[in-house]
This record gives C-alpha cells, structure tokens and sequence, in this order.
C-alpha cells in the first residue's frame, strides 16, 4: 500500500465502518464459545479487534504488510482472545480445517493470485464452518482490463470465477449479495472434504 492509500484505510471513520461491517457479517453465522476465527487482511486489526469484543470467538488475523500487523498489535495490547501474524494469504500457516470461520474483506483484489488465496481460506476451514467473503468483484472484461491498467501486483475477483471456485471446494450458500462491482457471500463448508 502507498501513504496515501494506508492514510485513507486507517483513518477512524473508515475502521469504524469496516469493523460495523464485520459484526453485521459474523452475526449472521451466530458464533459460539470457542470459536476459532481467522480474519485475512487484519489491516489495523479494528474488525478484529471488535468482533473479539462483540463474540465469544478466538481470533487469528493476518497481513501481508508488517506496518499493518505492528499497528494492530499496538491496539490490541496483551488481549489472549487476539492474535496477529505477517502472513500471506496464497500460503496460510496453518493445519486444514483449523478454523471455524474464515472471514476476509476487500483483501483478494490486492492479491495477484486471488484464486490461490481462496483455495487457502478453503483449506484452513474446518467441515461445517463458515467462509465470509467480501471484495470487489466483476465480469471478466473488467477484470482483465483493471489487470492491464494496474499491471502484474493487482487482482481482480470475477464474478463467475468465485461462483465456480466456490462449487469446486464444496461451499454451500448461506448468503450471497452481489452488486454491481462488490460480491458478499457467506458459505459453508460441506462435507468430509
């Protein structure tokens, strides 16, 4: 991220509504004790820091960029509900099916590789458990051409590619809002996978 494009994605209003945003999103999938969440492209850490307040969950979150982790870990404290990680998201440390719930927002467009990104959220999400996803996402004309105008280091989600990405895996919709350049969806995991 540039100065101004972190500026812009850490100023109060913008992690307030982010973080709003996360707890409509999780509420719907009413966590309980113990859950096991894995928030990819923590940022700031505000949703993850509101969604620990707000649900009896456990959460991990991940950035790519260590100046994003070390401002989230500043806010955080010593909170042991709360724990963040300089990880990339095409290659997730952790064990398959380590998490109940795997939430990401607006993260896969700065992904080159999206799709390998998605895999993984797939992977670390255990049977049964939910994958909240939100980003911007098109028809592929748009992708291709948002590819060309940004260059190699900028993704940008399909529409139709995360529809069949998310049939391959095994995700069964619980909840899906797309909109003209923005996709929410709320899956879950089917299965032994």
């Amino acid at each position: 991220m540039n100065r101004i494009e972190r500026f812009l994605v850490n100023s109060h209003l913008r992690s307030r509504c982010v973080a709003r945003y996360a707890e409509r999103m999780v509420a719907m999938i009413r966590p309980g004790r113990g859950t096991r969440l894995l928030d990819v492209g923590c940022g700031n850490g505000a949703a993850t820091l509101w969604l620990a307040r707000r649900f009896p969950v456990s959460i991990t979150a991940i950035d790519l960029d260590p100046a994003q982790v070390r401002l989230a870990c500043t806010a955080a404290g010593s909170s042991p509900a709360i724990r963040f990680l300089i990880a990339d998201a095409r290659r997730l440390p952790f064990s398959p099916g380590a998490f109940d719930i795997v939430w990401t927002n607006k993260t896969t467009h700065h992904i080159p590789q999206w799709q390998e990104a998605f895999r993984e959220m797939v992977r670390v999400l255990r049977p049964g458990g939910h994958l909240i996803y939100c980003d911007f996402a098109g028809p592929k004309w748009l992708s291709s051409f948002l590819r060309r105008l940004g260059g190699d280091d900028f993704g940008w989600p399909v529409r139709g590619q995360l529809h069949a990405l998310a049939g391959e895996s095994g995700l069964e919709v619980v909840h899906l809002k797309p909109r003209m350049l923005n996709y929410e969806a709320i899956w879950r995991r089917g299965g032994d996978r």
